[in-house]
C-alpha cells in the first residue's frame, strides 16, 4: 500500500492512498474534525453531489474521515494563476450562485448568540490572542493608529469600537439556512471539463455544531478570496515593515480585479446588500490572524489587508491605501 502525503494546515494530516483512490484526513483538532464529518453526514442528499464520496469514518479516537479523491485545481490556484477566461469564470460564478441557491432551499433556526458568538465575541477573542503574540501589531494597538501604505489609519479595533453599532446590526437580519461555514476558493474544487464544484474541508460550526449558519458568511467567504487572501497565503506580496507602519502590495491583476467587481454584482442579485457583506469579509481577516501564527509577516499582511478592508466598509474618509 502507497500513501502519499499532501498539503495540509499545521494541525491536520491528509495522506491519499492512490490503491483504493481516497483521501484520509486526520488532525490533532479532533472535535473540529467531528464536526466536519458530521456536516458530511447530515447533508440532505439533493445536496450530495457538491462533495465527494465518503468512504468511511470515524467519530471516535482517533478521529478519521476518508473521502474519494477528486483530482480537480481549487478555484484558488485557479483564480490566482489566471487558468480560465472571462467566459469561464462566468460560468464558474453561475455555478456558485446556483450552490448558494440550492443550500437556501434548506431554511434553518439561527439564536442570536450564535452570531454574536461569530461576528463579535470570535473576532475579539482571536485580535486578542494575534495582539498577545504580536509586538509590532500591539504597538500599533496601544497608539491606536499606524502608517498603512504612506496614510495614517486607525488600527481596525478602533474602527470595530467606532462602529459598533453597525456590526451588532450583523446580529439583526441573517439568512439561516445550510451553509459550507468555510466557502473560500482554497475549498472549492473545479472542473474544467465538467464545470462542476466540489466542496471540501466545511466549518460544520456557526456558533453551534450543525449545518446551518448564516449565508451572508459564506458570500463574505467568497468575496475574501477575491479580494487577497489567496495571494496572501502563498506569498504573493510584499510588506515592508517600519517603526510607523506597514506598506503591503499584493498583486492583483487588473482581470481578478474585475472579477471581484463582478462577484459584488452577484451579492446584489442574490437580493443581499454589499456594504454588509464587506463589514463580514473585513471580520474574516481579523479573526484569522492567530491562525496564521507560522508566519508573523503573514499575519501583519493579513492585519494591513482587513485593515484597508474596515476601512472600504464604511467608505471611511481618512484613508486607506489600495494593496
Amino acid at each position: 500500500m502507497t500513501l502519499t502525503r499532501m498539503n495540509a494546515r499545521c494541525f491536520n494530516q491528509v495522506l491519499y492512498e492512490p490503491d483504493t483512490n481516497a483521501i484520509t484526513k486526520t488532525s490533532s483538532h479532533e472535535q473540529k474534525l467531528r464536526e466536519e464529518t458530521m456536516w458530511y453526514l447530515e447533508l440532505p442528499e439533493e445536496l450530495r453531489h457538491y462533495v465527494p464520496d465518503i468512504f468511511s469514518y470515524s467519530l471516535q479516537k482517533p478521529v478519521n474521515v476518508s473521502l474519494a479523491y477528486i483530482p480537480s485545481p481549487t478555484l484558488a490556484s485557479l483564480f490566482v494563476e489566471e487558468k480560465l477566461n472571462p467566459d469561464r469564470w462566468d460560468r464558474v460564478f453561475a455555478g456558485i450562485t446556483g450552490l448558494l441557491v440550492d443550500f437556501s432551499r434548506f431554511p434553518g433556526e439561527l439564536r442570536r448568540t450564535c452570531l454574536a458568538d461569530m461576528y463579535i465575541r470570535k473576532t475579539f477573542q482571536r485580535v486578542s490572542a494575534f495582539l498577545a503574540r504580536n509586538e509590532k501589531a500591539r504597538t500599533f494597538f496601544k497608539r491606536g493608529y499606524y502608517w498603512l501604505n504612506g496614510r495614517l489609519t486607525l488600527c481596525p479595533i478602533k474602527i470595530f469600537n467606532e462602529h459598533r453599532a453597525d456590526f451588532l446590526q450583523l446580529l439583526d437580519d441573517p439568512k439561516a439556512c445550510i451553509i459550507h461555514g468555510d466557502l473560500c476558493f482554497s475549498n472549492m474544487l473545479y472542473d474544467p471539463e465538467s464545470e462542476t464544484i466540489k466542496l471540501v474541508d466545511p466549518r460544520g460550526r456557526f456558533g453551534k455544531r450543525g449545518l446551518y449558519g448564516d449565508q451572508r458568511y459564506d458570500l463574505a467567504k467568497i468575496r475574501h478570496s477575491l479580494s487577497g487572501y489567496e495571494h496572501l497565503v502563498r506569498n504573493l506580496y510584499s510588506l515592508k515593515v517600519t517603526e510607523k507602519g506597514l506598506d503591503l502590495h499584493i498583486g492583483l491583476t487588473e482581470e481578478q480585479g474585475r472579477l471581484r467587481d463582478q462577484w459584488d454584482g452577484l451579492i446584489r442579485s442574490l437580493g443581499y446588500e454589499l456594504p454588509v457583506i464587506k463589514k463580514i469579509e473585513a471580520l474574516l481577516f481579523l479573526s484569522m490572524l492567530p491562525l496564521h501564527r507560522e508566519s508573523e509577516e503573514r499575519q501583519l499582511a493579513l492585519y494591513a489587508l482587513g485593515t484597508r478592508l474596515m476601512y472600504e466598509a464604511f467608505d471611511h474618509e481618512r484613508g486607506g491605501a489600495e494593496g
